[in-house]
C-alpha cells in the first residue's frame, strides 16, 4: 500500500550552499617543497649521478590564440614575466602545487628552473628525462629547443649534452 506521508517525506530537499574545504592529509600538510618526492621513480634504474628536478619552479600561464599543435608550441616565445612559483610534480589545479588554478584550453603553462650541474666527462651524456607531461610539451634548455613531445602519461627523454 502506498503511504503518501512517506512519499512526501522523501521528496528532494533544497540543497544549501556549502563552502568547499580543501582535501588535505597529514602528509600533504607536512610536505617540504624543497624536497618533494626525492626518491628515484624507478629504483632499479637509479644512477649515482642523477638530479631529481621535483620541487619549486617558476611558472607562467600565458594566453594563446586558437588551437596549439606541437610545432606551434615549439615556436612560442619564452615568457619574459613569470606568475609565481609552483611545486612540481603537482599540477597547477592541485592544492599542493601552490597555484590552485586550472589552465584553460586557450592558455599555455610554462615552467622555468635554473640548476647548476658539474662538468661532464668526455664519455658522459646528459639526459633530461620526463616520467610524463599532461599531453604536450616543448622543452627549452638555455633558450634553445631541446625537443618536443605529444602524448600524456608516457615517459620520454631528450639528450641535452651539448
Amino acid at each position: 500500500m502506498l503511504d503518501i506521508r512517506r512519499v512526501l517525506a522523501s521528496a528532494p530537499k533544497k540543497h544549501t550552499e556549502e563552502t568547499l574545504n580543501s582535501l588535505t592529509t597529514v602528509w600533504g600538510e607536512a610536505l617540504d617543497a624543497s624536497n618533494v618526492l626525492p626518491e628515484h621513480p624507478r629504483p632499479r634504474m637509479q644512477r649515482d649521478n642523477y638530479v631529481m628536478l621535483n620541487g619549486v619552479w617558476d611558472y607562467a600561464i600565458v594566453p594563446v590564440d586558437g588551437g596549439v599543435d606541437v610545432e606551434t608550441l615549439a615556436r612560442q616565445a619564452i615568457p619574459s614575466r613569470w606568475d609565481g612559483q609552483i611545486v612540481v610534480p603537482f599540477s597547477p589545479e592541485a592544492p599542493l602545487s601552490g597555484v590552485g588554478r586550472t589552465v584553460q584550453p586557450s592558455e599555455l603553462l610554462w615552467y622555468k628552473r635554473k640548476i647548476e650541474l658539474s662538468k661532464l666527462a668526455d664519455d658522459q651524456r646528459l639526459i633530461l628525462h620526463f616520467e610524463a607531461v599532461d599531453w604536450m610539451c616543448a622543452c627549452f634548455v638555455n633558450g634553445k629547443l631541446a625537443g618536443t613531445h605529444t602524448g600524456g602519461y608516457l615517459p620520454f627523454s631528450f639528450e641535452i649534452t651539448n
